[in-house]
């Protein structure tokens, strides 16, 4: 019983647009910090590895995969053709909007790599989405 209520509120389109613009706010609020690392974590192996996920794009190919497939979803609910197009489009121009956004915060820069990490994640995934859903057929 407790499990199709709760299937019933993954299929909710106002519960996907909630978690949609939550992580969207989590983006912007991300990009508005001067420092990504906080003072207490300087100096650990934490700092380490984000700097390395940062600097080699993962961190931000992971960010915009996610950001796409929550678009995906909600646009999938709301029965819009081509939800994987325009997903994956909506979250590389977000992508482009956050790093011309960290122009204005000081501490921050705008940098095309970064772009370009954040444009392969939104497409990578509706790509493996798309690869998958050819072999299971």
């Amino acid at each position: 019983m407790k499990s199709k209520k709760i299937v019933e509120i993954l299929k909710d389109k106002y519960f996907n647009l909630f978690i949609l613009a939550f992580f969207v706010f989590f983006i912007f609020q991300y990009a508005s910090m001067p420092s990504i690392i906080p003072e207490f974590l300087r100096g650990t192996l934490f700092e380490r590895i984000a700097d390395y996920s940062i600097k080699l794009g993962f961190a931000h190919a992971a960010e915009y995969a996610v950001l796409s497939l929550l678009f995906f979803r909600f646009l999938y609910l709301m029965e819009v053709k081509h939800a994987a197009v325009y997903a994956a489009s909506i979250a590389i121009v977000l992508g482009v909007g956050a790093e011309l956004y960290q122009l204005f915060i000081p501490g921050r820069y705008c940098d095309i790599i970064d772009m370009t990490c954040n444009a392969i994640g939104a497409i990578a995934v509706q790509f493996l989405g798309k690869f998958r859903l050819i072999f299971l057929k």
